[in-house]
């Protein structure tokens, strides 16, 4: 247990980097395996932690958020436009993670409809953040972590090593489409820069803060990426049998793949998998990503105070009541496997943005002293960029 009180909020950008919706993804590559889908996660994880590490370092060494940064170097219309485009993503990516984890618990508790989970789960997700304390959101995003890992872990082990199930392969999605969704979702994208307000609430110094990052950072592609390659390595080695073209089809065949290994518990227990994946991520980013609001906002007003954005102030609370609510109808209405690859086309341009603000802010000495990008850094978010650049050119070329 001491190595968990050293881990800091990398849990919670894993928890919202690996929500339902990356696992139905992940499940769909690996009953479509092909060997450039583990490299992708890899690549994935590896371009996401240097855009972390960069968004934390800054706020470390020149004790403001990249936000406030942008508030300070952006034209305000420039800003306004990058509101608009992350309030949109904030109802996409809400939409997604409301639709996903009434899913995972209509699977578990099947008395109740996905419409009816969708709205409970956003309701006590706002519940738990609503009195401001993040100790508590880490507490539960460690122990559904843990939960997950202690029932997927093992499964993964025996299907990679015991089973003899055969492999086939489909072609309900091209693999270019699965590719990209693969890139564009795991990992995170605008929750990325998240992690330096949750980051605050440790209070780390620059000095030894930095180095606290980074590890906990590396822990947290690390567990991303073992837990995607997990479930890719089930599904590509259990059994096909019957239907599996939904969301719900998926888990439901997941779970018979469970039943293998845990006898009749495994069913129960895969689906307590799904909803403590898809409930972790739902908690991070209604946690995190108001946060990013209150600071666009401070920077849109005249007069914009210096204060720290806190999780319990009027924007802050505007933001999750609206993360909460607005994106119900579009949650209950479309299927969880739509939801997931709609929003990467957003989710693509803001990774895109921040990849080139790190290039040039983070290289400024007069910003970040001795802190500035390093030569691999460079390197890691120009590949960031351009293959962001890609993803985004891609659907909107040819998949819009």
């Amino acid at each position: 247990m001491s190595i968990l009180k050293k881990i800091g909020p990398g849990l919670l950008v894993a928890a919202a980097g690996i929500g339902a919706g990356d696992m139905i993804i992940s499940i769909q590559t690996g009953l479509e395996f092909r060997w450039v889908y583990p490299l992708v996660v890899i690549i994935a994880c590896i371009l996401k932690y240097s855009i972390t590490e960069g968004i934390a370092r800054h706020q470390l060494a020149s004790g403001m958020s990249l936000i406030e940064r942008w508030n300070t170097v952006i034209p305000q219309w420039a800003r306004i436009l990058f509101m608009f485009f992350f309030i949109v993503w904030s109802y996409m990516v809400g939409a997604a993670l409301i639709s996903t984890t009434g899913l995972a618990a209509s699977t578990l508790f099947q008395g109740i409809s996905k419409e009816w989970w969708s709205a409970i789960s956003s309701l006590l997700a706002l519940l738990l953040v609503w009195p401001g304390k993040y100790s508590l959101i880490e507490n539960i995003t460690t122990g559904l972590i843990l939960l997950m890992f202690g029932i997927l872990i093992p499964a993964a082990f025996y299907y990679l090593f015991f089973s003899t199930s055969q492999p086939i392969q489909s072609n309900d999605y091209s693999p270019l489409t699965l590719t990209m969704s693969v890139l564009g979702g795991v990992g995170g994208s605008v929750t990325m820069l998240s992690y330096s307000y949750w980051a605050s609430e440790k209070n780390w110094s620059a000095e030894d803060g930095i180095a606290k990052c980074r590890t906990d950072l590396r822990l947290s592609y690390f567990i991303t990426a073992v837990f995607i390659l997990s479930l890719m390595t089930i599904a590509y080695k259990m059994d096909k049998n019957g239907n599996l073209k939904s969301g719900t089809d998926l888990i439901f065949g997941l779970a018979a793949a469970f039943k293998k290994l845990y006898g009749a518990a495994g069913d129960v227990l895969l689906k307590l998998c799904f909803w403590g994946v898809a409930f972790s991520s739902l908690l991070a980013v209604w946690s995190g990503v108001p946060y990013l609001f209150e600071d666009f906002f401070q920077g849109l007003k005249k007069k914009p105070t210096l204060s720290k954005p806190s999780n319990s102030s009027l924007p802050y609370r505007i933001f999750l009541l609206f993360l909460t609510l607005v994106p119900l109808s579009t949650a209950i209405l479309q299927s969880a496997v739509k939801s997931v690859i709609n929003y990467t086309l957003i989710s693509s341009f803001f990774v895109l943005g921040i990849s080139i603000t790190l290039l040039i802010i983070n290289g400024k000495e007069k910003w970040m002293g001795k802190h500035t990008n390093s030569t691999i850094t460079k390197v890691i978010l120009g590949l960031s960029f351009i293959l962001f650049g890609i993803l985004l050119g891609w659907q909107v070329l040819v998949k819009g």
